[in-house]
């Protein structure tokens, strides 16, 4: 891989580590990897990437204003997952942003888990050939500072569209060629033409600021022992980061 993706590390059965260093700057954590690769359990689950990034700065940012977005990316539509309504993305190149988008204060880290999971609920889910729950469509929370914000991207996997209802195979065809958008903008040294390619899918849109040489994009790559595409996710992988 020649853009140079600030920190990359491979999860195997869940084990994450981040440092405690505190970086006022626009950040991006995002979970990569094939279906049923344990992504949504490591940014969600207790000690996941949410709640250790959430517990390093919501307590020492006590002084400013903190708010959480959640939001769905349903095909051609941005949910605001707190009221359920679409709304329209707003192109800056500063942190993602929609308009009419939902804030919610934070004060403390307990709010800050209830809010999130009060959000999930309304995140759409279903059973695919190797889960019987499983989401459907990638996902962002947004914790806004104010002065710069940190982006949780909850991608979903790739996955063969075999045995599926028309609607599946709509939804599994929509996450397989974001991803696979996503994949060619990884590989692409030029910042430029990077951010041309994000122009062509409603996903890479929503991302386009994680891919500028600027950020702090966290790329956080899943493989389960039990995941029967684990050969596949790490071929991508070294195609990426060249490992």
């Amino acid at each position: 891989m020649n853009y140079d993706v600030k920190f990359c590390q491979v999860v195997k059965d869940q084990q994450l580590q981040f440092n405690n260093q505190i970086q006022e700057q626009d950040q991006w954590f995002i979970t990569y990897g094939e279906c049923a690769s344990g992504k949504t359990t490591a940014m969600f689950r207790e000690d996941g990437v949410i709640q250790q990034i959430g517990q390093i700065y919501i307590d020492n940012q006590k002084q400013q204003d903190v708010s959480l977005s959640m939001i769905e990316i349903r095909e051609t539509k941005l949910i605001d997952l707190f009221t359920q309504q679409e709304v329209k993305l707003i192109t800056s190149n500063q942190s993602f942003n929609c308009l009419n988008l939902k804030k919610v204060p934070i004060q403390n880290m307990d709010q800050y888990l209830q809010i999130i999971k009060s959000g999930y609920k309304n995140r759409t889910q279903g059973d695919c050939m190797l889960n019987n729950i499983s989401t459907r469509y990638p996902m962002i929370v947004k914790l806004d500072f104010g002065n710069f914000a940190i982006q949780f991207v909850d991608l979903v996997g790739s996955q063969k569209a075999i045995y599926c209802s028309p609607k599946a195979i709509k939804e599994i065809t929509f996450n397989n060629k974001a991803l696979g958008q996503i994949q060619s903008i990884l590989n692409t040294n030029d910042e430029a033409q990077r951010l041309l390619l994000c122009n062509t899918h409603l996903v890479t849109k929503v991302l386009k600021n994680a891919f500028r040489n600027t950020s702090l994009t966290n790329l956080i790559v899943c493989v389960s022992a039990a995941n029967i595409f684990e050969k596949d996710t790490l071929k991508i992988l070294k195609q990426i980061k060249g490992l």
